[in-house]
């Protein structure tokens, strides 16, 4: 075996989990929510249900469904195309026109695959991965769930199972109707691995029993962890190797991508407080300690719960956010981010004197004057305005949180791009005519020019979308999501 820091496996190289699979294998046309953090292995336990439905006979058709990025009803469709065109015989056996499928609209789209299943008489096992995409997608269009709802209860053949963060749960659905997401509750949680499930990972992997119980200590049984620190032990030894990723920040990575998956009243009180001091004071609830513990942000030690050690060493300042003097060039983005989330008056603009907004200033800067006022008043300072606004701005509507997203996203693109991408534009209509259309072009020269990885180009397309509906559901998600392309970076 090796180690696999960076992708989803399946088969001889999956590792643990027999328990969890084994009660999965019983409830195949269920409706079944694994509950997982980041980086616990949501993505290759569903590859390796895959595989065994399709190995050993399980009787349905698995169909993995990636959800990530989706963002809005296209791209729910796309992710069904692309599952399968990734399954050709099983899309032939249905009978699906794929091309002609593209065409239409969603509702349609789904009554469509529901009816040639029904006539198929296939079972089907829908493996669908990064649910809580339908956060911000429900928030936009929330009919979209009930439709998925009537697609998935409308045929007594198909098996349902879902993985995600806690952040699901904030999935916004119409009253009147029956909850999408009920349908899976309770959720089974994805927990890390035990000690000797570790120790013999590791031990397949020629590390030492005493290093592998070290690992395991320092770790607690994530797999992301042991694999990481197991990889660095291999070529460096366990002390070198836990130095080189305390050095790079990759356990605060680790941590932080966490931070944003847990409960809303758990992520809003972080806000203010050092981590580790934070976790130190809170009493975990029923609610809440099965998560803590599955994230390992709180730990299993001498009979007790405590906040992972690890918390401790990593966070030395008293920010959440990593200060603009270090080295990424993601941090500045990180600072700008959180003074907006602590704004109560949401802004449509940001009215400077200065070139480049200072995150300090932003959270006690006024709402500028509306567009015609300034027009009318100060062209000068309208022009300047222009370089940090918005489309809401340009329309006169209310700014709102989606509003500061698309100024968080804007902001990212001028630390790649070293200045506001419209400094392009020369005039007041230029200016304003790129907000409704679009501020940035993110075209291959432009992303190798300044490299910007295509992750990120994606993620600035959506929070940078004119309709406020199609960008994140808010900038912590926004923030999540940046995170997670700068670790894997």
């Amino acid at each position: 075996m090796t180690f696999f820091t960076h992708r989803w496996v399946r088969g001889e190289a999956f590792w643990g989990r027999k328990k969890l699979i084994q009660e999965l294998k019983g409830r195949l046309n269920k409706f079944t929510w694994i509950l997982g953090n980041r980086r616990i292995g949501k993505t290759s336990l569903l590859r390796q249900i895959e595989l065994l439905c399709k190995t050993e006979n399980w009787g349905f058709t698995p169909l993995y469904l990636d959800f990530q990025g989706a963002g809005d009803d296209e791209g729910l469709k796309m992710a069904f195309l692309e599952a399968f065109d990734e399954q050709e015989e099983f899309a032939d056996e249905l009978k699906l026109d794929l091309d002609q499928l593209e065409s239409r609209p969603l509702s349609s789209f789904l009554y469509h695959i529901k009816r040639q299943l029904k006539r198929s008489k296939i079972s089907v096992l829908f493996l669908i991965d990064e649910a809580e995409e339908l956060v911000d997608i429900s928030h936009s269009n929330p009919q979209v769930l009930s439709l998925l709802r009537k697609f998935f209860h409308d045929h007594e053949k198909i098996g349902v199972f879902l993985t995600s963060s806690y952040v699901l749960h904030e999935v916004k659905e119409p009253s009147r109707t029956s909850q999408f997401i009920q349908e899976f509750l309770p959720p089974l949680r994805l927990f890390p691995f035990t000690e000797d499930e570790t120790v013999g990972f590791l031990g397949q992997n020629g590390i030492s029993p005493e290093d592998s119980a070290a690992i395991y200590e320092t770790c607690y049984g994530n797999p992301y962890l042991v694999q990481n620190l197991g990889e660095k032990t291999q070529q460096l030894g366990f002390e070198n190797a836990c130095k080189e990723l305390h050095n790079s920040k990759f356990f605060k990575y680790f941590f932080e991508s966490n931070f944003n998956c847990l409960p809303l009243p758990l992520r809003e009180g972080l806000q203010e407080s050092d981590p580790a001091q934070f976790f130190q004071q809170l009493e975990p609830t029923p609610d809440t300690i099965e998560y803590l513990t599955q994230s390992t942000i709180f730990v299993k030690e001498d009979n007790a719960i405590k906040p992972n050690p690890l918390l401790y060493s990593v966070y030395s300042t008293n920010s959440l956010v990593p200060k603009k003097d270090q080295t990424s060039r993601y941090q500045l983005f990180y600072e700008f981010a959180r003074a907006l989330s602590q704004r109560e008056k949401k802004l449509s603009a940001l009215h400077l004197d200065a070139d480049w907004p200072d995150p300090a200033l932003v959270r006690h800067i006024q709402e500028p004057p509306s567009m015609e006022m300034l027009q009318l008043s100060d062209e000068k300072a309208l022009l300047h305005t222009l370089l940090w606004a918005s489309p809401e701005f340009i329309q006169g509507a209310t700014a709102t949180e989606q509003t500061h997203v698309y100024l968080a996203a804007l902001f990212l693109s001028a630390i790649f791009m070293k200045k506001s991408p419209l400094h392009s534009f020369n005039s007041i209509r230029e200016r304003s005519q790129a907000y409704l259309n679009t501020p940035v072009e993110l075209n291959r020269t432009v992303l190798e020019e300044f490299d910007i990885q295509p992750k990120t180009a994606m993620i600035l397309l959506k929070a940078l979308s004119v309709d406020p509906k199609l960008r994140y559901h808010d900038v912590d998600s926004l923030v999540a999501d940046v995170k997670q392309v700068e670790t894997n970076t």
